[in-house]
């Protein structure tokens, strides 16, 4: 039987990949070549500002 951190980390591995591919999908990294505004940006590949401000942070936790 798996210990409840083992199924705990096996969601967090979930997640976290879910905000990578979020960022792939949409194109993300491709934007941020040049340095650019988090509005200018959301609003160049067509997002919500507040929820592009929400994946950077993800994207800063995971290390990227």
């Amino acid at each position: 039987m798996k210990e409840i951190r083992d199924i705990l980390g096996l969601g967090r591995a979930f997640w976290d990949s879910q905000v990578l591919l979020t960022a792939v999908n949409i194109n993300l990294f491709d934007e941020l070549g040049d340095y650019a505004d988090v509005d200018e940006v959301a609003d160049r590949i067509g997002v919500n500002d507040r929820a592009l401000k929400m994946l950077l942070d993800g994207l800063i936790s995971l290390g990227f």
